[in-house]
């Protein structure tokens, strides 16, 4: 009886899955009950086209089946019948995933960051894509870091004062839905379906980070805001002019303007006439501009040139442009080019020079509120990061600690995680790397026992039984690499190089085939992140 609650849907592709997601749901909280929302109407509607599927076979064709099946579903797992008929396989694998996504990976003084939040981030990154298990592994220690960073700076915007009341995160999350209901059309949609995307349109933009991101972005702002153009020392290119231009062109001047037939002289003259007309009005100078001017690339924005610094212009238009008050209009000045009226819009402090301050205050603070790191896999990758930072110095006397470091961070993280395939290719790549290649073989061979089974530790195989001088072993893991690799491109390209070395032309020629045809269709290829 211990499965008796998932047969009014025989064969279900969806059932259990729906299962995991409740379970997340009513346990979960932030960001995991927003994707398992999400993902719940997704497999609902799955059971309702699998529900569909039978209707037609004239099979089980009815609601009940899934009203029924839902029903059980629910309350075998929530204790009004179902929660103490032993044990349920697919109830114990939610609690667990439920724990692993809650798990804290690493520490910023008091406030955890959770596996959750970097497996929700590294999602959002690869969308659009197809991520390795091996690019992941890395890519979620640079989420991390960056996750470290926002913590760091929240946090220190509540030790600056810097207040967010719940009616801002409200607020925020409003305007956040409202530009995506934009973006996505959904106005232009019947009301009943408008409505309900819209409200579905909010857990996109889950409190808990919205309200982060609105600590970071008033203490960036107060900050940014320390730096004025009173500011000694800054230097000309952080300085930056908002201007539009009128540019009146002569015969002979330099190329790459509109053709023009009018001479210098009568050049000047139009000039000066344009000058009084925009100092008398300057509400109209885009307007004289998208007349007049010669410059065609400004010219449709009436004279429109945005933000620049002195560096960017020659230096007669930059002179003019720095040395004039905003919301002045001044000329004609003489360039290469022909003779400008210049309307100066703004003056500012560059963006990247106020960046500069958001990034030397952050610098301070990472030494007061360094990150912890506690999660095994994490520990590891950041030790292998640590020891490839030292290995590129070429100091290899500097580089052995690290090493043996990142050696000893992945046997950690096997012991504790003893079903990710990844630690076994990492380990077994260190190994191979150090000549080791006995050990290698041992920790490669157990990661291939795994499930699902990862490409890396196939690809890694062949090259140890390679040096060990088994090229027929090394011929089928490589095989067995190209087969688990899927769109993988970063095994695909290795694989090539080994099919070469090996002479083996026909294999060779496959995966150049393969590269090509992704390459064409899908752009380049993300590099794997080692």
């Amino acid at each position: 009886m211990d499965k008796w609650y998932i047969r009014p849907v025989p064969e279900s592709p969806v059932a259990p899955r729906l299962v995991l997601l409740y379970l997340t749901l009513f346990g979960g909280d932030g960001m995991m009950k927003t994707v398992c929302q999400d993902r719940i109407k997704e497999e609902w509607m799955g059971l309702v086209a699998y529900r569909n599927k039978f209707r037609n076979s004239g099979k089980h064709g009815s609601m009940w089946i899934i009203a029924i099946g839902m029903a059980v579903l629910l309350t075998g797992y929530f204790g009004l019948g179902g929660g103490g008929r032993g044990k349920n396989p697919e109830k114990e694998q939610a609690e667990a995933a439920m724990s692993e996504y809650k798990q804290a990976v690493a520490k910023v003084g008091e406030v955890e960051i959770t596996r959750g939040q970097v497996t929700d981030l590294v999602r959002k990154m690869s969308e659009g894509r197809e991520m390795s298990p091996m690019q992941k592994h890395f890519i979620s220690l640079m989420v991390l870091q960056s996750l470290e960073e926002q913590t760091i700076l929240a946090e220190s915007a509540k030790t600056q004062g810097i207040k967010v009341s719940d009616s801002d995160v409200k607020a925020e999350i409003k305007k956040r839905t409202e530009e995506a209901a934009t973006a996505q059309g959904i106005d232009s949609l019947p009301k009943e379906d408008r409505d309900r995307l819209r409200a579905e349109l909010k857990y996109q933009f889950p409190e808990d980070d919205v309200r982060r991101e609105l600590y970071i972005q008033r203490l960036s702002d107060k900050l940014k805001g320390n730096v004025t153009l009173e500011t000694k020392g800054l230097k000309p290119e952080e300085i930056e002019v908002n201007a539009r231009h009128i540019l009146i062109s002569w015969k002979g001047s330099q190329p790459g303007q509109s053709p023009v037939t009018r001479t210098q002289a009568q050049a000047e003259k139009l000039a000066k006439e344009l000058l009084a007309k925009a100092q008398a009005n300057q509400g109209g100078f885009a307007d004289l501009a998208k007349e007049y001017s010669d410059d065609q690339g400004s010219k449709p924005q009436g004279g429109d040139l945005g933000w620049f610094n002195r560096m960017t212009m020659v230096k007669p238009f930059a002179d003019a442009a720095f040395n004039a008050k905003p919301g002045s209009v001044v000329g004609p000045v003489k360039t290469q080019y022909g003779y400008h009226i210049i309307k100066v819009e703004d003056r500012r402090v560059s963006e990247a020079r106020q960046q500069q301050e958001v990034t030397k205050f952050l610098n301070e603070q990472k030494k007061k509120m360094k990150m912890v790191v506690l999660a095994p896999d994490f520990k590891a990758a950041q030790a292998y990061q640590e020891y490839q930072r030292e290995k590129s110095t070429k100091d290899k006397k500097a580089a052995e600690p690290k090493r043996l470091a990142a050696l000893s961070a992945y046997e950690t993280a096997i012991k504790e995680r003893p079903r990710d395939p990844v630690n076994y290719a990492m380990l077994g790549i260190m190994y191979h790397d150090a000549a080791q290649y006995q050990k290698a073989l041992d920790v490669l061979q157990k990661g291939a026992a795994l499930q699902p089974p990862l490409a890396q530790i196939q690809l890694s195989l062949g090259d140890v039984y390679r040096k060990m001088k088994q090229p027929d072993k090394a011929l089928n893991a490589y095989k067995l690499a190209g087969r688990y690799a899927g769109s993988d491109a970063d095994v695909h390209r290795q694989l090539l190089i080994a099919y070469e070395q090996m002479k083996q032309r026909d294999l060779a020629k496959a995966q150049m085939q393969w590269l090509m045809n992704t390459q064409q269709s899908q752009g380049p290829m993300m590099p794997q992140g080692q």
